[in-house]
């Protein structure tokens, strides 16, 4: 028999490390991606449409001729108003994102799939976990509204205090445990504490895959309809997938050390090649 000289695959080429299979993905999961872009422009787009509304109609309130009184009242029924909405909207994108973090576990394992029969058995595996993690995130984020709301007005350190809290520690081990969730078959209280032991252990790590996928974000302090509408659109179809797969990678990474290496060696560095 002849050799087939179409095949140039080599062992070589079989990702070593974590950084070289993202790069795998990027150059062979062409077909995923897109399809994780536009799950995630789905999923994000009511919560982009949701927040511009609400700015347009806080701009319009702070524009018009109420009381200072009554201006602070209407915007706190709006804040309200706006993070029950949001409340929904969570619940909702935890369908869609159960099925989609099934399909990134796969690609962060270098594991084979097809698109639909993946995406509908991880919502059929992770929608429990999943929808009670964004009950949680949405509960959170409409208590932290209505709480920092108040301090606003003065511009007390109060609100910037417990805004922060809410995006470097509350938001990160959400995030965290999503991952988490989509790998482990557990009760949901022991992968929170899990995902809460991984951020404080490997603080720097989760930050740094934390930043990567919000820093593009920082443009939307400028007050400008095309960032504050289009942009977050962009965002997500473009970056947010590759973001996201990156944070899944540095999490497995802290998941190897802290868990897999000892108790579940079939997970270490599961989808690298030595």
């Amino acid at each position: 028999m002849k050799k087939n000289s179409n095949v140039d695959f080599k062992m070589s080429d079989l990702p070593k490390n974590r950084k070289e299979l993202f790069f795998d993905i990027f150059k062979n999961q062409t077909r995923a991606l897109i399809f994780l872009a536009m799950v995630a422009f789905l999923i994000v787009l009511p919560f982009i449409l949701v927040r511009y509304y609400n700015l347009l109609s806080i701009d319009g309130i702070i524009e018009s001729n109420l009381q200072d009184s009554e201006k602070q009242s209407r915007i706190q029924e709006m804040t309200l108003y706006t993070s029950l909405i949001c409340l929904v909207l969570c619940i909702l994108a935890s369908i869609f994102s159960a099925g989609i973090f099934r399909i990134i576990k796969q690609l962060s394992f270098n594991e084979g799939f097809l698109f639909g029969p993946s995406f509908l058995k991880g919502i059929k595996e992770n929608i429990k976990d999943f929808s009670v993690t964004f009950l949680i995130i949405g509960l959170v984020n409409l208590l932290v509204e209505m709480v920092t709301i108040r301090f606003a007005f003065s511009n007390s350190l109060i609100y910037y205090l417990l805004k922060a809290i809410f995006v470097l520690i509350i938001i990160p081990i959400i995030l965290t445990s999503l991952v988490v969730c989509s790998i482990y078959s557990d009760k949901l209280i022991k992968k929170i504490f899990v995902s809460v032991t991984i951020f404080f252990k490997y603080l720097h790590l989760i930050l740094l895959a934390y930043l990567i996928v919000v820093a593009p974000l920082l443009v939307m302090i400028i007050p400008n309809t095309f960032i504050q509408l289009f942009y977050p659109m962009i965002y997500a179809m473009l970056y947010l997938p590759f973001a996201i797969i990156i944070f899944y990678l540095f999490v497995n990474h802290c998941l190897d050390k802290l868990i897999n290496q000892k108790s579940f060696p079939e997970l270490y560095q599961k989808g690298l090649f030595h």
